[in-house]
C-alpha cells in the first residue's frame, strides 16, 4: 500500500519567502516614492520657469522687476527686504493681475504674513520654500534690475540643479541656509539674471533713427547702468529725428548722427554650438558681410567694422557670435516712443582663439526696412571666457 507523501514549506522556507516579499515591498515603495518626488520636482521647476518668463515680459514692459517695501523700513528709502516668502505671494498677485501667468493660481498659495500660517509647499518642514528676492541697479533710488527665485527640490540629484545659480545674491548674503542664497548640493533650484555683480561691458552701442518725417522721439535703454553717452542720457533721450538719420538733441540743440551709450550689462546667453570662426586677417570682410545679412546698410556696418575689427585680432582666429534679436531685447530692453515700424538690433560677442573650433554657422534673414526704422549695433568689450 502506497503512503501519501505530504508536501509543504518548512519554517525556514516560509521565513525566506516572507523576507523576500518584504524586501520587494520596500524596494517598490522606495521606487514609487522616488517617482512621486521626481514628479513633484518637475512641477516645481515648470512653475518657477513660467514665473521667470513672466518676469522677463514684465521687465520688457516696465523696465524694472516687481518690488515691495518692507514695512519695517517704509518711507526711509531702504531696500532691505526680508519677508521673502511673503514676497512670493505678492509677486504672483502682480503677475496674475497683468495676465502673465497661465497656470492655476492655487498651485502657489501665498505665505501668510502672520508667522507664515499658510504653507506654500507641504512636503517640507517649514513649508515656505518658494522665495522671490529683488535688487535695485545701484542705489535705493533705482528700481530693481535683478532678481532671484529660489525653490527647494526633493531630489538633490536632479540634473536641472546643474544649471542652477549658486551662491549669494545680495552683497550681505551668507551662503545657505540664508533664505536668499543658493546651493545645488542642498537641493535649491535658483533662477534669475546670471552673474548679478560681474557685469559684461557693452561696447559702443549706437542707435540710428530713420522716421518717415521729422518726428519727436523718446528713447530709453534699460541696462544695469549707463556710464557714457553722447548726447547725455539724462534718464533717456528726447530728440528730434529726421528721415536722413540726423538727430537733434533737445537738451543741447546739437546735431548727432546717432545715439551712443556704454555701460555694464548682465551676462548674455550664448549658444556656443553656433557662430563663426574667422581668421584674424579676414575679420573686416566677415563683419561687413554678416552685418549686411542682418539688415544694416553700408554706412552703418562700416562704422561697426571700424570700431570692432581692431579689437578682434589679438590671435590667429576669433570665434564670433551674434545674439538673436529676441535674446538682445531681453538682455537690454529698449523703449522708443513713437513705436518704430522696423527695429534691427544686433549684438556681437567674441573670443580670440589660437586654433579653430567647429561650430554651426548662424543664419540671418534681413528684415524689410519699412516705415519708421531704428537700427542699433553693439557688442561686449569683455571677451567670452
Amino acid at each position: 500500500m502506497l503512503k501519501n507523501k505530504q508536501s509543504g514549506f518548512t519554517l525556514i522556507e516560509l521565513l525566506v519567502v516572507i523576507a523576500i516579499l518584504g524586501i520587494l515591498a520596500v524596494v517598490s515603495f522606495i521606487s514609487l516614492d522616488a517617482v512621486r518626488n521626481k514628479a513633484r520636482d518637475t512641477v516645481r521647476i515648470s512653475e518657477v520657469n513660467e514665473v521667470r518668463r513672466a518676469l522677463d515680459i514684465y521687465y520688457l514692459t516696465n523696465g524694472y522687476y516687481p518690488y515691495f517695501t518692507d514695512p519695517a523700513h517704509a518711507g526711509d528709502g531702504s531696500w532691505d527686504n526680508y519677508e521673502l516668502a511673503a514676497n512670493w505671494g505678492d509677486l504672483l498677485d502682480i503677475l496674475y493681475a497683468e495676465n502673465l501667468l497661465t497656470m492655476e493660481k492655487k498651485i502657489f498659495p501665498a505665505a501668510g504674513k502672520d508667522n507664515n500660517v499658510t504653507v506654500q509647499d507641504p512636503y517640507f518642514e517649514w513649508g515656505n520654500e518658494y522665495t522671490y528676492q529683488y535688487m535695485p541697479a545701484d542705489s535705493p533710488d533705482d528700481k530693481p534690475q535683478s532678481y532671484r527665485i529660489r525653490v527647494k527640490l526633493e531630489s538633490t540629484s536632479n540634473p536641472v540643479l546643474n544649471s542652477s545659480l549658486v551662491g549669494a545674491f545680495l552683497y550681505t548674503d551668507d551662503l545657505p541656509p540664508h533664505p536668499a542664497a543658493c546651493s545645488y548640493t542642498l537641493g535649491y533650484y535658483c533662477v534669475g539674471p546670471r552673474d548679478d555683480f560681474t557685469a559684461f561691458v557693452s561696447g559702443k552701442p549706437v542707435i540710428y533713427l530713420y522716421p518717415t518725417e521729422k518726428t519727436e522721439v523718446a528713447v530709453k535703454v534699460n541696462t544695469k547702468k549707463i556710464t557714457e553717452s553722447i548726447p547725455d542720457y539724462n534718464q533717456g533721450w528726447d530728440v528730434i529725428a529726421y528721415p536722413d538719420g540726423t538727430i537733434i538733441n533737445k537738451a543741447d540743440v546739437q546735431s548727432y548722427p546717432y545715439l551712443f551709450w556704454e555701460g555694464p550689462s548682465y551676462e548674455p546667453y550664448v549658444d556656443r554650438t553656433k557662430g563663426s570662426v574667422v581668421e584674424s586677417d579676414k575679420v573686416e570682410s566677415f563683419l561687413a558681410e554678416k552685418m549686411e545679412e542682418q539688415g544694416l546698410q553700408a554706412k552703418e556696418y562700416d562704422e561697426f567694422v571700424e570700431y570692432w575689427a581692431p579689437r578682434m585680432k589679438s590671435k590667429d582666429y576669433v570665434y564670433v557670435y551674434f545674439m538673436p534679436q529676441s535674446d538682445y531685447d531681453k538682455l537690454i530692453p529698449m523703449q522708443i516712443d513713437p513705436r518704430p515700424d522696423t527695429i534691427i538690433r544686433t549684438y556681437m560677442l567674441f573670443k580670440s582663439l589660437d586654433e579653430p573650433i567647429k561650430v554651426e554657422p548662424q543664419k540671418f534673414v534681413a528684415p524689410e526696412r519699412k516705415g519708421f526704422t531704428v537700427v542699433e549695433w553693439g557688442g561686449d568689450k569683455s571677451e567670452l571666457k
